[in-house]
């Protein structure tokens, strides 16, 4: 049997190396769009999305904006929010962006969690 102190030890380790994780992945996430972006003249999509959004509320296709090579359906749902602006919208954009990605890892983990040995577990 291992000693309670050893499994608390254990956790601790588990709980730092998934913060460390995650927080090189921030770390690399914002180096990648902060290079990007000068390399193309844009942050993201995002802002691609923006202006197409506000080519619509203007009355003109989204399409008229060469870059602009997606669906509608994005432009459509910003177009009531190009009264805001842009760097505001784009920071809620990226929160419910970072909590989808949470929601999905959480709920992948909590659905196989019960199929992994104790090393595996993430906490």
């Amino acid at each position: 049997m291992i000693p309670r102190g050893d499994i608390r030890a254990s956790r601790v380790v588990r709980v730092l190396l998934w913060f460390a994780a995650l927080g090189a992945g921030a770390y690399l996430a914002n180096e990648r769009d902060q290079n990007f972006s000068h390399a193309r003249g844009y942050a993201s999509d995002f802002e691609i999305y923006f202006h197409a959004a506000r080519l619509i509320v203007s009355g003109h296709s989204p399409y008229t904006f060469s870059q602009y090579v997606y669906p509608p359906f994005i432009a459509l749902l910003l177009a009531p929010f190009t009264s805001f602006r842009q760097a505001s919208v784009f920071d809620v954009w990226q929160a419910i962006s970072v909590t989808a990605v949470a929601v999905a890892v959480v709920g992948t983990v909590a659905t196989v969690v019960s199929d992994l040995g104790p090393i595996q577990k993430p906490i």
